[in-house]
């Protein structure tokens, strides 16, 4: 039988793995993958990323700027690479606008997700 993982027996419970968790993140990682690095089982993650608690929440948010921080470097190197005559990267900016601009335009006619 399975032993049951409680947000409290987590690994995310460590502060040492909370940390290099964000680490992988950091290094453009997806979550799952840093979950599954460190043995954080899909409820764990779920519950932290949800979870008032204090810990949690400063966890969630550091996530969420690592993430960000992340895409934004990322696009960076897209947009350096574009103006540098990449016709494959100014393609894929183009391609990225549209499908923002298709979603602002569902979201603001409210046809998002569950309407």
């Amino acid at each position: 039988m399975a032993k049951t993982t409680t947000p409290a027996t987590s690994p995310l419970a460590s502060p040492k793995t909370r940390a290099a968790f964000l680490k992988v993140i950091r290094g453009g990682n997806r979550r799952q993958c840093a979950a599954d690095m460190f043995g954080v089982t899909p409820s764990a993650l779920a519950w932290y990323l949800a979870s008032p608690a204090p810990v949690a929440a400063a966890f969630k948010a550091a996530m969420v700027k690592a993430e960000a921080e992340v895409e934004a470097e990322m696009i960076g190197c897209v947009v350096r690479a574009a103006k540098k005559g990449d016709a494959a990267a100014a393609r894929w900016l183009e391609d990225r606008k549209a499908v923002q601009r298709v979603t602002e335009a569902i979201l603001r006619a409210g046809l998002g997700a569950g309407k």
